[in-house]
């Protein structure tokens, strides 16, 4: 009699679960494609064009030094090599790193509440603001997204990870202390938001 509810409980989970991990491939999708869509379509600006053709100096042989974003200087300067330079490849890195940065609040969910966590994830994929900024060659998006991943890993134990995502974060250059600061303010808006119980309605409606 006892394994029946068992089974029920475990089914909901299962369920809930599976639930959960389709709204956050969607969340995803939804924000790949607002990243990815006419990628192209502009032409790079000065400040872009000054990033992507230390990319595409790196990708035909050339030595490129002193390059304050290392990170994105070498990762896009290696896709040069292999598909090929062009306006959308420049931008692609940023709009991969502001995709991913959506499924941040998964891991957190415990921490924030499953409906919360949920909910963020669609913010962020379609905050207008965070799809311009991912948008753009060179843009701070890889370094916000790598801390933020990076201390979500941590959280969760997950040292190696964290670590690696941290170094990528550090190779983002002076971005790097941007995207710490952007971090913080969000904590604390989330803080202050708990404080008040404006989060509240949000984990009874999960419960």
């Amino acid at each position: 009699t006892r394994a029946a509810p068992m089974c029920c409980r475990a089914a909901a989970k299962t369920a809930r679960l599976s639930t959960e991990h389709i709204l956050y491939f969607l969340a995803f999708l939804l924000a790949l494609t607002i990243r990815l869509l006419a990628l192209d379509g502009i032409s790079l600006n000065n400040y872009e064009a000054r990033w992507a053709l230390d990319a595409l100096d790196l990708a035909r042989g050339q030595v490129v030094t002193g390059s304050p974003l290392p990170g994105y200087v070498s990762l896009t300067g290696l896709a040069f090599t292999l598909f090929g330079s062009g306006n959308a490849l420049a931008r692609a890195l940023p709009a991969l790193a502001g995709a991913l940065l959506v499924l941040a609040p998964f891991f957190v969910r415990d921490r924030i509440g499953r409906s919360a966590a949920v909910l963020f994830a669609f913010l962020i994929a379609l905050d207008p603001g965070l799809a311009a900024v991912s948008r753009q060659a060179g843009s701070p998006m890889l370094a916000l997204s790598f801390i933020t991943l990076a201390l979500v890993f941590l959280v969760n134990r997950r040292f190696p990870a964290a670590g690696v995502l941290a170094a990528l974060a550090l190779l983002s250059g002076p971005f790097f202390w941007h995207g710490l600061l952007v971090l913080a303010l969000g904590a604390v808006l989330v803080r202050l938001a708990q404080s008040a119980g404006w989060l509240e309605p949000l984990s009874l409606a999960q419960g």
